[in-house]
């Protein structure tokens, strides 16, 4: 497979997904993003079921870690290699989720721009910076995932040609974010531009409806 992108070109609009292809559906209900691979399980029917959970109530923190987990599982490697994009405040704030994370892998890389938050003990090694100036080995991760870091990402194609980089052929990537058609989600846009948002961060919670996607690096090409 090709880069995903010209390095020497500039980035798309604010708007725009990279890797996105077809048509978009109802969040976690769509099937996973994949490049050139084969799903590991039945993975429409998979989210399918955490749709139906996560309407049902259950923690959105819980059903997205187990995601990840089935996923890492579902590789069969030895010696896995994860990396937690924005991993400084736990998995979507838990730190438990992402302890559970980092104990089903070997090494577990974190990547945390915020060189006051600490790091925390479960990771292996943590890099003070984005993921777009991480020292990361190309093709040495085996599953990424982020959450809710997407929507703050503010080079797009770079950000996705160095996530292609350092997956292994097979790699996924797992990206939780707010859902862009929901009215919170133009709100909280509307206020992070106004310089506005940190006002509100520690009151609300819970108000973004979400979306999850999977992205499979190819095994050739």
């Amino acid at each position: 497979m090709a880069p995903l992108s010209d390095p020497d070109k500039p980035d798309p609009p604010h708007n725009a997904a990279p890797l996105r292809t077809g048509p978009q559906k109802d969040p976690l209900g769509a099937e996973p993003l994949q490049k050139g691979c084969p799903p590991l399980a039945a993975p429409s029917e998979q989210l399918r079921d955490v749709l139906s959970r996560y309407r049902s109530g259950e923690s959105r923190s819980k059903l997205f870690s187990e995601l990840v987990i089935q996923s890492m599982r579902g590789l069969a490697r030895d010696e896995l290699t994860i990396l937690d994009i924005g991993c400084g405040r736990g998995f979507d704030g838990d730190v438990q989720l992402q302890r559970a994370i980092a104990a089903e892998a070997a090494h577990s890389i974190g990547v945390e721009p915020d060189e006051a938050i600490p790091a925390a003990p479960h990771f292996s090694q943590v890099f003070p910076t984005t993921l777009d100036d991480a020292p990361l080995v190309p093709g040495s991760v085996d599953v990424a995932y982020s959450c809710f870091v997407l929507e703050h990402i503010q080079h797009p194609v770079v950000f996705w040609q160095k996530l292609y980089d350092c997956l292994r052929p097979g790699g996924i990537f797992w990206g939780f974010t707010v859902d862009a058609r929901h009215p919170f989600s133009l709100a909280s846009n509307l206020l992070e531009r106004l310089r506005l948002k940190d006002l509100y961060l520690d009151r609300l919670r819970g108000g973004e409806r979400s979306s999850a996607m999977r992205i499979i690096r190819p095994s050739t090409g």
